[in-house]
C-alpha cells in the first residue's frame, strides 16, 4: 500500500529540511575561522567527567599552562579552556560548560582580566573564538542572550552570517581537523627580550573592574554550588606598576572569598623566569616561559592534592597523547627556529 499523497509530501518536506540543515551546518563548519578552535574543541574530545582540572581565562593561561606537561611531570589530567581576550563575563559561561561536560574537582581561573572594564572583549573577534566552538547547550545560549545586544546575537546564533564571504580565503588548513594534542593550550614560538620590570611594594593596590568582580562573584557561587574548588592564578608577564597593583588587589578578593591565589608575578625568581628569554611579547609567555610556569603550577597543584593518574588504566592513552604533543611542539619549534628548552 502506497503512502497517501499528503504523507509523501510531508516526507519530502522533512527530507528537504534535513538535507538543508546538513548542508548549512557543513558550510558553517567549512567557512568558520579556525583560529584557536582547538582551544575549545579539545574539551569535547575527552570522556565526560574524566578531568580533574580545567583552566579558564585569557591568553595568559591559554599560552601559559600546558596540560600535557602537567601529565608528564605530575600525572595531572587537565584541559585548557582559555582563549584570547576571554573576559570574566565570558569565563563565567566557560565555567558552566566545563562543569556541564566534565565537572572537574578544580577550576583554575586566570585573574588577569579582572581589571577589564567592559562586558566583553571583541578585539580580533576574540569573543567568537570562545563562543562559536561551544556545543549548542545551555551555557552557549545563555552567553549569547545575556552578553550581546539584539543586533549582535545573530552572528553568534548563525555564524554563517559572519563567515559567508570567507570562501575567498579557504586553504588546505580549513579541511584539516584542528590540532588537539595540547589538550586545549596554544604555544608561542618567538623571543622578545625585555629588562626586568621594577617590582612594586606588596602593599600597593590598583583598582579592579566592578563589572568583572560582579561576574566573578557568580563564578564563585556556581563553583560552590557544584562542589568545585576554584583557584585564582596570575601567570608571569612584564607587568606595569598598575598591573602589578591590580594583581596584588586580587589577593584581597581571594581572601574575602576564602580562595587559593597564586600570584606568580611575586615568584619570578623562584620559578626561574627570565624576561630576556621567556617572553613572546610583553604580555605573553613563549613556549620556554610556559614550560617554567607549567612546572611551578604543577608543583602547586600536586601540593594542593590533585591526584597523579599515571598508571591508571582509564588514562593509558595519555602517554601516547604526550608523545604526540611533544613531537608536534618540537617540530613546530624547529621549523620556527625557536630554541625550545629540552629539545634534542
Amino acid at each position: 500500500m502506497r503512502p497517501s499523497k499528503t504523507l509523501r509530501r510531508w516526507i519530502g518536506v522533512v527530507c528537504f529540511a534535513a538535507l538543508f540543515c546538513a548542508l548549512f551546518a557543513g558550510a558553517t563548519q567549512l567557512l568558520r575561522n579556525k583560529n584557536s578552535a582547538g582551544a575549545v574543541l579539545s574539551l569535547y574530545a575527552e570522556p565526560e567527567d574524566s578531568l580533574d582540572v580545567v583552566f579558564i581565562g585569557s591568553s595568559h593561561i591559554l599560552n601559559g599552562a600546558f596540560p600535557m606537561e602537567l601529565w608528564a611531570e605530575y600525572g595531572i589530567v587537565s584541559n585548557n579552556l582559555g582563549q584570547h581576550g576571554q573576559s570574566i563575563p565570558i569565563s563565567y559561561y566557560m565555567v558552566q560548560e566545563a562543569i556541564r561536560t566534565q565537572h572537574p574537582d578544580w577550576i583554575v581561573l586566570d585573574a588577569y582580566m579582572l581589571y577589564y572594564q567592559e562586558l566583553i572583549y571583541e578585539g580580533d573577534g576574540n569573543s567568537h573564538k570562545s563562543i562559536d566552538n561551544l556545543a549548542w547547550a545551555g551555557p552557549k545560549l545563555r552567553a549569547i542572550f545575556e552578553l550581546f545586544s539584539w543586533e549582535d546575537r545573530w552572528d553568534y546564533l548563525v555564524p554563517l552570517s559572519l563567515y559567508h564571504s570567507r570562501w575567498k580565503e579557504l586553504s588546505a588548513e580549513d579541511l584539516t581537523p584542528p590540532d588537539l594534542s595540547g589538550k586545549g593550550c596554544e604555544y608561542r614560538l618567538g623571543v622578545q627580550p625585555y629588562d626586568p620590570a621594577e617590582p612594586v611594594s606588596p602593599e600597593f593596590r590598583a583598582p579592579l573592574s566592578q563589572l568583572a568582580l560582579d561576574y566573578f562573584d557568580r563564578i564563585v557561587d556556581l563553583c560552590r554550588e557544584e562542589g568545585v574548588e576554584l583557584i585564582l592564578v596570575c601567570a608571569p608577564f612584564l607587568a606595569s606598576e598598575e598591573q602589578q597593583g591590580q594583581m596584588n588587589a586580587v589577593a584581597d578578593v581571594a581572601e574575602e572569598y576564602g580562595l587559593t591565589y597564586w600570584n606568580y608575578l611575586t615568584r619570578l625568581d623562584e620559578i626561574g623566569f627570565d624576561p630576556a628569554g621567556d617572553l613572546f611579547d610583553y604580555s605573553h609567555l613563549n613556549a620556554n616561559g610556559a614550560l617554567k610556569f607549567t612546572a611551578a603550577l604543577g608543583a602547586d597543584l600536586a601540593e594542593l592534592g590533585v591526584p597523579d593518574r599515571r598508571g591508571e588504566a582509564a588514562y593509558e592513552s595519555w602517554e601516547a597523547d604526550y608523545a604526540l604533543w611533544r613531537e608536534n611542539l618540537t617540530a613546530a619549534a624547529r621549523a620556527a627556529g625557536f630554541p625550545l628548552a629540552g629539545a634534542d
